[in-house]
């Protein structure tokens, strides 16, 4: 018996010094230092405002709500309070339909729950970037940065979102509240008057 459990420790530990001479046991330290994974693109973004009048993404958006946001799905984990599978919920629909209101608000009320404030920007500024024109979708944005208190970052969003569309009057209370409480700044209608 000596010799046969002589036999199995050489190669195992000859093993052993061989994937740390390689740098194979160090891998868990390299691993979790790498950034945070991105969010994933899918092959098209459906754009949740051309619903009433693009099919497919009337039925894409459906599709994602009926099996992502229901009472057996997302509400079943926020009632158990298993927070990442209820974000996980709200993700999906989010990288099939980037500026679904109801998803990002959400997403927002979760990452409160978490205490992860920061993490819905991601997918704001992901919607702004594949749909930059949605004013309603930016002036959203600007309302929840001025809720996790970056004033200047919201006014910032709020401003562009009356720019593009002066019609929209929840951007222009939300700009008006926003600046109200910063204590500066011309009122929304100014802004109004002045744009191009």
């Amino acid at each position: 018996m000596k010799s046969a459990d002589r036999r199995f420790a050489f190669p195992v530990s000859g093993i052993v010094a061989a994937l740390l001479a390689l740098g194979v046991i160090g891998l868990a330290t390299r691993v979790a230092a790498l950034p945070p994974p991105q969010i994933r693109e899918p092959v098209r973004a459906f754009d949740y405002y051309d619903r009433l009048t693009d099919v497919e993404s009337a039925r894409a958006i459906q599709t994602a709500v009926e099996h992502h946001i229901t009472d057996e799905t997302f509400w079943e984990q926020y009632r158990r309070k298993a927070w990442f599978r209820a974000r996980a919920e709200l993700e999906f629909v989010l990288r099939i339909v980037p500026n679904h209101p109801l998803a990002l608000y959400l997403l927002e009320m979760v990452a409160r729950l978490e205490e992860d404030v920061s993490y819905p920007i991601a997918y704001y500024e992901r919607a702004l970037r594949i749909f930059p024109n949605r004013a309603i979708t930016r002036a959203r944005y600007g309302k929840y940065l001025s809720t996790i208190g970056q004033r200047e970052a919201a006014l910032e969003q709020l401003r562009e979102a009356v720019a593009a569309d002066s019609t929209l009057i929840q951007a222009r209370a939300w700009l008006d509240e926003v600046e109200a409480s910063r204590g500066a700044g011309p009122p929304a209608q100014t802004l109004i008057d002045h744009a191009p």
